[in-house]
């Protein structure tokens, strides 16, 4: 089992990494956000690693830190939610936002992520309601300024959506923002953002 990796970023794409460790480059798939703040190509980096082997084959999972793997470990430990959808899950939303969700059984939030309908988030919630139950009094008093950008562009986000934007895209676009909190403002800058990648 491979735990973490450290070497040079060597590329990056929407969907996966590259670490160049010792001359060999490890493709690791991560959420967007995560993927994004990594570092910048050539950078020494480090990434904590899932390594998942099955009948298609061998893939690395990677992750900014050990809270977002464990996250998305119990996230695959649900039946009928893989790796990818995990991924997806921890790309809408950062690590704790996940668990807050989870800890307060919001169901609606949870349905909107990619590849999540609503009898898999029914199901996420029941099978892991126990695991967050206490984080949700740490949630609801940990809203530092990494909570703030996602409660400030939820409605700009779901504009994209309706748009046609994925949610990966949606949050990339937004990420950045420091305006005011004015959807409209927020859905412009998204878009001229969204309009240069």
């Amino acid at each position: 089992m491979i735990s973490y990796l450290r070497g040079f970023l060597a590329a990056r794409n929407a969907q996966y990494v590259v670490i160049d460790v010792g001359g060999v480059g490890y493709q690791v798939f991560m959420p967007s956000v995560a993927a994004e703040a990594l570092g910048t190509i050539g950078e020494e980096v480090t990434a904590y690693t899932y390594m998942q082997v099955s009948e298609a084959g061998v893939a690395l999972y990677g992750f900014s830190n050990e809270q977002e793997k464990a996250v998305f470990e119990k996230l695959i430990s649900v039946s009928g939610v893989g790796p990818k959808v995990a991924i997806s899950a921890l790309s809408a939303y950062s690590s704790n936002d996940l668990m807050g969700i989870i800890a307060t059984q919001d169901a609606a939030r949870l349905a909107k992520i990619p590849g999540i309908g609503k009898k898999t988030a029914q199901r996420i919630l029941v099978d892991l309601k126990d695991s967050f139950e206490s984080f949700a009094a740490m949630s609801l008093g940990d809203s530092g300024a990494d909570a703030q950008p996602a409660i400030q562009g939820s409605e700009a986000v779901e504009a994209l959506l309706s748009m046609g934007f994925t949610m990966e895209e949606a949050n990339l676009a937004i990420k950045s923002y420091t305006g005011p909190d004015d959807t409209q403002e927020i859905v412009r800058f998204a878009l001229k953002r969204l309009g240069g990648f």
